[in-house]
């Protein structure tokens, strides 16, 4: 209940109306039934039927295309969108996300842990994130969120990423103010605080370069 890519898995699922029995894991005999199906102990795991799937990108991916068989995107249309420029645009983000946001947080997280230890921290992975971060928050100018005007995948994607370094309390967004307000809406949504997308697309104040959230 503590990750966040299960708790924007889960958000999805109820949010396209797809049931679901849930496990949570609490203990190492919860864990054991995880194992059988993922034996890298990974985090969400998603059975349907003879389909396993225990990669975060495939698993989001897979309930917004049932979503869109079953024609549960009324509240989330983003979800719905199922044309060539569309998946592109989520397929690119996602990929950035996967080969670079990813490990890029990682290795800042590992880098700041080390210095619990007196390890001097390195400067080359606070500039790589702060590079990162900058691109992230260009990406998102001119949208409501990352790849568009609507919620899609890619942005619970991004958001479980960038959950743990932002939790963090030395964390700042310094002048990334486009994607800080792109997160906190975000999280309003994966709250429950706005329950469908007319709700928060006019949270924006974009009459200047830097979009502040209302």
């Amino acid at each position: 209940t503590t990750n966040p890519l299960c708790q924007v898995t889960e958000w999805l699922c109820r949010s396209c109306e797809l049931g679901f029995d849930e496990r949570v894991i609490t203990n190492e005999k919860d864990m054991s039934e995880i194992i059988e199906r993922n034996p890298n102990k990974k985090l969400p795991v998603l059975q349907d039927g003879d389909l396993l799937l225990t990669e975060g990108c495939a698993i989001l991916k897979y309930i917004s295309e049932l979503a869109i068989e079953r024609g549960n995107c009324t509240k989330w249309p983003g979800f719905g969108k199922n044309d060539a420029k569309s998946n592109a645009k989520n397929d690119d983000l996602l990929a950035f996300s996967q080969s670079m946001v990813k490990s890029t947080i990682l290795e800042y997280l590992h880098n700041m842990n080390q210095v619990f230890y007196d390890s001097v921290p390195d400067n080359s992975k606070i500039e790589k994130l702060n590079a990162v971060i900058t691109e992230l928050d260009y990406k998102k100018k001119g949208k409501s969120f990352m790849v568009s005007n609507s919620l899609t995948i890619s942005d619970l994607y991004l958001f479980s990423l960038l959950y743990p370094l932002v939790s963090r309390n030395a964390f700042n967004w310094d002048k990334n103010k486009r994607l800080e307000g792109w997160f906190r809406v975000v999280t309003k949504i994966i709250r429950n605080e706005w329950t469908d997308e007319k709700q928060c697309l006019n949270c924006y104040e974009s009459d200047s370069d830097e979009e502040d959230l209302l």
